[in-house]
């Protein structure tokens, strides 16, 4: 191979790598984009859960845990880590299509204890109820 023939394949590699080099950074980029949006968004919606208030306080950082959000299956189900201003635990939360709202979930803290994130919010009446005096 001659010397411009050498040139090529060198200027070819270096434009190969350049291009995986930005297409890595580009879907790391989003990668991260979508991980801190998630664990802003369940943040939010966590510091305004009654429970999570009582036992951890105020949400300071929501950890997204993708091993166990993996393995805990099911549409929109997340793991995080969480620390608040009260102590840390783990949350298991269903959260809506936009990730603001938590549909079902719990609370471990650190000593073992397991809390459902919705308790204090079951004060309606149950389905079928609303109408059984009437005729």
């Amino acid at each position: 191979m001659n010397r411009s023939g050498k040139n090529t394949v060198l200027i070819v590699l270096v434009v190969l790598a350049a291009v995986g080099v930005l297409c890595f950074a580009c879907c790391g980029g989003g990668f991260w984009f979508l991980l801190n949006t998630v664990e802003n968004q369940a943040e939010a919606a966590l510091n305004q859960n009654p429970v999570i208030q009582e036992h951890l306080g105020v949400v300071s950082e929501c950890d997204l845990q993708l091993q166990a959000t993996g393995q805990a299956g099911g549409q929109n189900t997340f793991v995080f880590e969480v620390t608040g201003t009260k102590g840390t635990g783990t949350v298991t939360a269903q959260l809506d299509g936009s990730l603001t709202q938590i549909l079902a979930g719990t609370l471990r803290t650190r000593n073992g204890d397991e809390f459902d994130l919705l308790a204090e919010h079951d004060d309606l009446e149950p389905e079928g109820d609303a109408d059984e005096d009437d005729p």
